[in-house]
C-alpha cells in the first residue's frame, strides 16, 4: 500500500487557497490543462508556460516538460524551502473538510451535467419491495426514511427491480448504489457509474457522516442498516488510500472490522485490518458465530454488539 502518514493532510489540502496566499498563478482550464487538473509553471525547470499539472483528487503532480512528478507536498517544500515536517504543519493551515470543497474539486472532473440519481426512482414502494426488506428482517417504516431509500421499478433504466441506496457525505448526495430484490441476481449490487457521481467509487464511504471516534466497518449497505449509526461501508472488501485517509480525518481512534464469516471474507478482513492499523491506534477483526453475515443478525443481537463496542 502506498505510504501515507496521518500527519500528511493530502485529502483535504486546499492547494488553490494556498497558491492564492503565496501569489502563485494557476490555471484551471485552457492550454495544457486537462479536466480534473490544475496547471502551474514548473518550479524545477525553465518552464515558460504551465506544464506542471496537479490532479485535483489525488494531489499528485507531473511536469509534462521535465517529467518531474510527486505529491503536492513536494511543491509546498519547494515554494517554502522547508522540510517535509514543516510542509505538513503549513498544509494544516489550508485544510477544508467541507462538502463545498469536495464538491468543487470533483465537479471540475465531472463532464456529465445531469442528475446523480436515475430517472424513475421513487419513494413510493410497491409491496414486493417492502416484502423483500421484511424478509431480510428490516422494518421498512424505519429503514426507508432513515437511509432515504428509493425504489427502482420497471421504468428505471439499468436499475429495474432494485432498491436505490443514496450515498451522502458531509450531508450532501454524492453517489448511489442499488441492491437487487432478487437473491438469484448475478449482480446483487450495481453502483452509480463514476461519471454520474460527485465522488468516484473508491472515494466513497457509506454512512461515514454518523461515525465519531469509534467505527464499525462492514461490507455492504444492508450490514450498515442492521448495525446503525457508527457503522460504515467502503462498498466492498478492498480499501483505498483515499478511503483510509477519510477515516483518519474523522479522528477515529478505535475501528472494528466485521465481515462475513466465510474464509475468503475473513482473509480480506485481516488484510483490511492490517491496512487500517498503520493509521488507527486500535483495530480489531470481529468474527460472528451463527449468522450468515452482519445484515442477517437480529436487531436484539445487533443492539448488544453495539453496546459491547461502545457505539
Amino acid at each position: 500500500m502506498p505510504s501515507l502518514s496521518t500527519s500528511e493532510p493530502i485529502e483535504f489540502f486546499d492547494f488553490l487557497a494556498y497558491f492564492d496566499s503565496r501569489g502563485i498563478q494557476y490555471w484551471t482550464e485552457g492550454k495544457n490543462v486537462s479536466p480534473g487538473w490544475v496547471g502551474i509553471q514548473c518550479l524545477w525547470c525553465g518552464d515558460k508556460s504551465n506544464h506542471l499539472g496537479i490532479n485535483i483528487d489525488s494531489k499528485k503532480f507531473k511536469c509534462f516538460k521535465c517529467k518531474r512528478k510527486g505529491l503536492i507536498t513536494s511543491i509546498v517544500k519547494e515554494i517554502e524551502g522547508c522540510s517535509t515536517a514543516a510542509a505538513h504543519t503549513l498544509m494544516r493551515e489550508f485544510l477544508d473538510y467541507t462538502m463545498n470543497n469536495i464538491r468543487t474539486r470533483t465537479v471540475k472532473n465531472r463532464e456529465y451535467d445531469g442528475p446523480i440519481l436515475p430517472e424513475g426512482a421513487t419513494t413510493e414502494f410497491l409491496p414486493i419491495y417492502l416484502e423483500y426488506l421484511e424478509k431480510r428482517g428490516f422494518d421498512p417504516e424505519k429503514v426507508i426514511p432513515k437511509y432515504q431509500l428509493m425504489m427502482c421499478h420497471r421504468n428505471t433504466k439499468n436499475y429495474n427491480y432494485r432498491i436505490l441506496i443514496p450515498i451522502f457525505m458531509y450531508g450532501q448526495l454524492v453517489s448511489f448504489t442499488t441492491r437487487s430484490i432478487s437473491d438469484s441476481s448475478d449482480q446483487r449490487y450495481k453502483n452509480c457509474p463514476d461519471y454520474r457521481a460527485l465522488r468516484p467509487s473508491k472515494e466513497l464511504i457509506y454512512n461515514l457522516d454518523t461515525v465519531n471516534h469509534t467505527a464499525l466497518l462492514v461490507e455492504g449497505p444492508a450490514d450498515v442498516w442492521r448495525m446503525g449509526d457508527g457503522a460504515c461501508s467502503v462498498l466492498g472488501t478492498e480499501i483505498s488510500v483515499s478511503q483510509i485517509n477519510m477515516i483518519v480525518q474523522k479522528n477515529v481512534r478505535r475501528a472494528f472490522v466485521l465481515f462475513d464469516p466465510e474464509p475468503e471474507a475473513q482473509a480480506l478482513a485481516e488484510h483490511f485490518c492490517n491496512n487500517l492499523s498503520a493509521f488507527i491506534p486500535e483495530v480489531f477483526n470481529l468474527e460472528l458465530e451463527g449468522a450468515e453475515d452482519p445484515g442477517a443478525m437480529s436487531d436484539e443481537d445487533a443492539k448488544y454488539l453495539r453496546q459491547d463496542l461502545g457505539l
